[in-house]
């Protein structure tokens, strides 16, 4: 049966790791949301050993989408486009350096594709990690006053959002992924800020 493609979350990790993540590392979640992201992986992974469930699990980083829910505490990245490409004024909710892992919709999208149609004997595990780039607030700040001039933005530091993202990996290791299946990124931060540009100014 299968394949099945659960999208799962590095919110399932915590409470602490590396600042590179492997595949890997202990998942104990601090929260509703990780835990159930845990939970159907743990379902999917007995299903598979058990009753030859296809199931194949992508675990992603933060997002960078023009889509990205207005509530979310990891999308103000996104937010930060809308707002520049809306002309208004923006507070990133960070200190400048502070930054994670992150992947563009775009290359999100693809994987599902990718791994969904990948030679299942080739897979050697049934989680993968998933990493695009590094990228933190002064260099989104930067971009966007790149792009439009008249951009004004600040950073007032909110303490829950900073122990988030700091505590959250610059690098989801995702060389299984590249192996198994042929995973390689196609935007890096430039790529995906240019097709933020375009999205929002179309």
């Amino acid at each position: 049966i299968g394949p099945f493609v659960f999208a799962s979350t590095v919110a399932s990790y915590f409470p602490e790791f590396p600042r590179h993540l492997p595949e890997d590392a202990p998942q104990w979640p601090a929260n509703v949301y990780g835990a159930t992201k845990v939970a159907v992986e743990r379902m999917g992974v007995w299903l598979k050993q058990s009753r030859e469930f296809d199931f194949r699990c992508l675990r992603f980083p933060m997002v960078l989408s023009p889509f990205a829910p207005p509530t979310a505490m990891t999308a103000y990245p996104s937010h930060a486009f809308r707002a520049a490409a809306n002309k208004e004024r923006f507070v990133f909710p960070v200190t400048p350096d502070v930054g994670m892992s992150t992947l563009f919709l775009d290359d999100v999208t693809r994987s599902i594709v990718e791994i969904a149609m990948a030679d299942g004997a080739r897979l050697t595990q049934p989680a993968y990690n998933l990493h695009g780039f590094h990228v933190t607030a002064r260099e989104i700040a930067e971009a966007l006053r790149n792009r439009y001039q008249t951009f004004e933005c600040g950073f007032e530091p909110e303490a829950a959002f900073v122990d988030l993202i700091n505590g959250w990996p610059n690098e989801l290791v995702s060389a299984a992924a590249t192996q198994d299946w042929d995973w390689h990124p196609a935007f890096d931060f430039a790529k995906t800020a240019e097709a933020m540009f375009r999205l929002f100014e179309a």
